[in-house]
């Protein structure tokens, strides 16, 4: 989550960071179709901000940045595992993970976008 958040928060991309995501996500839908026999999945990412919505997003985006700090702290004093936690909780989803993820769907699964057979 380290590498995650702070590649986020530094605007640059990390490619294990992307790797570690996409590879999460499509474990979960591998598992949801092979497993419990889903047959059809639409993954949407919902992002767009709303005005209505402004306060809680500043709250939100408060308490991560202040997560963020807490989980810089602890892993320049060598708690490895709490600063994991916390940067856990930090993770924020962005517009290019969305398109690193969609594009590594298509490429496992495709794109039918009028979910026939």
């Amino acid at each position: 989550a380290r590498q995650l958040v702070e590649s986020i928060e530094s605007g640059n991309r990390n490619a294990e960071a992307e790797e570690s995501y996409t590879g999460y996500i499509l474990r979960r839908l591998e598992y949801l179709i092979a497993q419990v026999g889903v047959k059809f999945i639409y993954f949407t990412f919902d992002g767009i901000r709303i005005p209505l919505k402004a306060g809680t997003n500043d709250d939100r985006e408060a308490k991560r940045q202040a997560n963020i700090a807490e989980a810089r702290r602890l892993h320049d004093a060598g708690f490895f595992a709490e600063s994991e936690e916390k940067y856990r909780s930090s993770v924020k989803a962005t517009s290019e993970m969305a398109r690193v993820v969609a594009h590594a769907i298509e490429q496992k699964w495709g794109n039918d976008n009028d979910g026939s057979d």
